[in-house]
């Protein structure tokens, strides 16, 4: 459970690492596509899994960004590329979610949603604030958007999913993590996974560690994540919450559709080539995880084709076992 600090949008105006060789418009049309691609795949693992979670929001199936977050050269690129009327726009729309079923689409500018202004705030704290209306909408919401230069209202029905988030970093470096509430994703990691199955074990091992409350707990344990995090009993704890991400992540993507081969095919293939935190102590190696990922798979191909509920579930608000004795902080 890494986390990350380089934001998206924030990476093309603080000299975090951006692929130089495509031009600044190609650059935005490829952020576009990636957020769609992890979007995605988060929202049918949140959606499919929402008996699983203890918290849930309103999932409408669609990516937001706001013009402010765009800085220097890239804020008239952003308008040309992206066609911002307004301050809200819509970057992407998940395929086959309420919104795409709504008619909403790319490229929209939102004016209103469910009869209110735009909050008066800018950047990501604009994008926060409606996604955070969107989140706890009870049922049908309209948004009012400009298309084609005129504006349309778009009427929309939430399905129920698990809360929480995904965001992507641009970022050279190989890594994935949590704070609790949002799954983050390195484009160094996303690069090297083409296979969108194998790219849903990454994502539904880190949002395992949200259903199951570790990063919560970890901390009430005490548990140091520093430096230190893989030695003696810090390094016990973080691999075994490593492990029980791993058993769950292949429910997850069961559930959700996805191939469960798929987690322990990339530990034996892209997922060999990566180091770092991997190396410190805090995980299993690469072998053991694909064979311990292998057995769940198969273990979740024999079970009736539905959601299973498993012990792990049950422990979550539990404290953390560490060196066989319960601990918590709190």
């Amino acid at each position: 459970m890494r986390f990350a600090v380089c934001g998206i949008l924030g990476a093309l105006l603080s000299g975090c690492a951006v692929n130089t060789n495509v031009s600044p418009v190609q650059q935005l049309v490829g952020l576009r596509t990636a957020d769609l691609r992890v979007h995605t795949i988060f929202d049918r693992l949140a959606r499919a899994n929402s008996d699983y979670c203890e918290a849930h929001k309103a999932d409408f199936g669609v990516i937001l960004h706001a013009l402010g977050q765009y800085e220097g050269k890239y804020r008239s690129l952003a308008v040309r590329t992206y066609g911002f009327k307004t301050r809200l726009g819509v970057e992407a729309v998940v395929p086959g979610g309420p919104a795409a079923e709504a008619g909403l689409k790319q490229g929209d500018s939102i004016v209103s949603v469910a009869g209110h202004p735009l909050p008066d705030v800018t950047g990501v704290d604009l994008v926060s604030a409606v996604n955070r209306q969107l989140d706890a909408a009870q049922s049908e919401i309209d948004l009012v958007v400009v298309r084609g230069g005129a504006k349309q209202v778009v009427d929309m029905s939430p399905v129920r999913a698990c809360a929480g988030e995904i965001d992507l970093d641009v970022d050279g470096s190989r890594d994935a993590g949590t704070d609790g509430s949002t799954v983050q994703l390195t484009s160094g990691l996303l690069n090297m996974i083409p296979n969108d199955d194998q790219l849903a074990a990454v994502i539904a091992h880190e949002f395992a560690h949200v259903v199951l409350n570790h990063p919560e707990r970890l901390d009430r344990a005490g548990v140091s994540h520093g430096i230190f995090a893989g030695l003696g009993a810090n390094g016990s704890a973080i691999r075994e919450t490593e492990r029980q991400a791993d058993i769950l992540s292949i429910f997850l993507m069961g559930n959700a559709g996805y191939r469960t081969v798929a987690a322990a095919d990339f530990w034996e293939g892209p997922g060999r080539k990566l180091g770092g935190f991997l190396s410190d102590g805090t995980h299993d190696g690469w072998k053991e995880r694909a064979s311990l990922l292998r057995k769940m798979s198969t273990r979740y191909q024999s079970e009736p084709k539905a959601p299973i509920w498993m012990q792990l579930l049950n422990d979550r608000d539990k404290p953390l076992e560490i060196n066989g004795k319960a601990r918590d902080g709190a």
